[in-house]
């Protein structure tokens, strides 16, 4: 327990190769240890090694079948990898709150609309309140045409929040400081499947202990806070239901030439946001390397005619701020100078 204890310590700090090593000696100890199985599973997959990540959840669930932490993260890959019926298996027998929403997505993505509903009115008691019970009820009502209310947030574009970050609040020193710290080998870097010409740092930046990083941290609390009070009349689910206990997770992207993300939704979190901390040149009457909002789940039944799409234009220092249900991505963009951004989730504890 120490070896793997020590492990997700080197996870959070973005550590990989490092927790690998202590993972296996944990695992050559003692070979039926689950919790170990399922942390090296994500660090595989963090390593771009998803077949490995499959085998290694399927051995920590072979040892303990309610193992409920590697049940969703396996069910979670597959559903990504099209495979629903095969997750559905995974997922049936186990009652927590995040597999019986991946549940519900699978059945929406197989697109039998009874079953679907069945399913929902089932869980609704439950009074479940995240993120992806959110993008699942939007989606689910403009393609079935339906009007059920969001426990989450319904009309999620309508809590954008796009503002600055001034120097006063985020000094331009610690701005540099920043990004001269994602380019050093301090950094390094995980797989990320929806990213295109680009890296993503590993870990959580917020247990780094550096001025700039408390400095940023502080900001974003301030601007956190100030989301909260604008949308403070508002009775959607995910204001009223604030969690009293979250932590903050961060991460920073840089794209080149041509980089850009797929849509894809934080369905863990709670609030998303997006510091961008430098951008290149854009030019103003095209939409290139802005963010671009949208309700269509990219794994959910689709017809795009129905779909609306925001975008949002942004500049160094801008900061958006939405529910963590909102589907985004960012629009390919022509440039030398890189997109670089500072992202975070709010997470319920």
């Amino acid at each position: 327990e120490l070896l793997r204890t020590m492990s997700t310590l080197l996870m959070d700090k973005g550590s990989l190769k490092e927790a690998k090593i202590l993972l296996m000696k944990a695992i050559e100890i003692n070979p039926n240890f689950a919790k170990a199985y399922d942390n090296l599973a994500q660090v595989m997959l963090d390593l771009s090694s998803l077949e490995e990540a499959k085998f290694y959840w399927k051995k920590a669930i072979s040892i303990d079948k309610n193992f409920e932490r590697s049940i969703f993260k396996l069910s979670e890959i597959l559903f990504l990898e099209g495979k629903y019926d095969e997750a559905i298996k995974y997922l049936v027998n186990n009652n927590s709150e995040r597999c019986r929403t991946l549940l519900l997505s699978c059945i929406l993505s197989l697109g039998d609309e009874n079953k679907f509903y069945k399913k929902y009115h089932e869980f609704s008691s439950e009074q479940s309140c995240n993120a992806d019970l959110g993008s699942i009820v939007e989606h689910s009502n403009i393609i079935y045409k339906n009007n059920i209310n969001s426990p989450f947030c319904n009309k999620s574009m309508e809590y954008i929040y796009k503002r600055k970050i001034d120097e006063a609040l985020f000094s331009n020193r610690s701005l540099e400081e920043l990004i001269d710290f994602f380019n050093s080998e301090k950094i390094q870097y995980r797989a990320q499947k929806t990213l295109s010409e680009g890296v993503q740092s590993a870990g959580n930046l917020f247990n780094y202990n550096y001025p700039f990083i408390k400095e940023i941290k502080d900001s974003l609390e301030v601007m956190i806070e100030n989301y909260k009070k604008y949308f403070s009349n508002s009775s959607e689910g995910f204001l009223r239901r604030w969690p009293e206990k979250y932590e903050l997770v961060a991460w920073m992207i840089s794209m080149k030439n041509g980089g850009f993300l797929k849509p894809h939704n934080h369905g863990y979190g709670w609030i998303t946001g997006s510091f961008y901390l430098s951008l290149p040149k854009l030019e103003p009457s095209s939409n290139a390397g802005n963010i671009a909002f949208t309700y269509s789940g990219p794994s959910f039944p689709q017809n795009q005619d129905l779909f609306q799409t925001k975008i949002e234009k942004i500049e160094t220092r801008d900061i958006c701020i939405f529910p963590s249900s909102l589907y985004h991505y960012t629009i390919p963009f022509n440039g030398k100078k890189e997109r670089i951004c500072f992202v975070f989730d709010l997470i319920k504890k």
